[in-house]
């Protein structure tokens, strides 16, 4: 968890230092459910190298995190259908 910055929200949600209910954590990103859902199921997903833009993620790995989350949320909160914005 390097290059990981003291005071940033996402940051402190990685380290554990802000409790969270994962959904879905890799070597790369962790994906948590937003505490503000407008929608059941509201996932957030960051990378876990700090960055200014999330674009520096790779692709791949991006999308192999984000296949994973789509395969286990609906059981893991069983809902019906979900939706992927960028």
């Amino acid at each position: 968890m390097e290059n990981l910055d003291k005071d940033c929200l996402f940051c402190k949600i990685i380290r554990g230092e802000i409790p969270s209910y994962t959904v879905f954590e890799n070597d790369d990103v962790k994906a948590f459910l937003d505490i503000s859902q407008v929608n059941p199921g509201h996932t957030v997903m960051v990378p876990k190298k700090s960055t200014s833009s999330t674009y520096s993620t790779t692709l791949r790995k991006t999308h192999n995190a984000t296949c994973n989350i789509f395969l286990k949320l609906p059981t893991q909160l069983k809902l019906p259908s979900l939706t992927l914005l960028p």
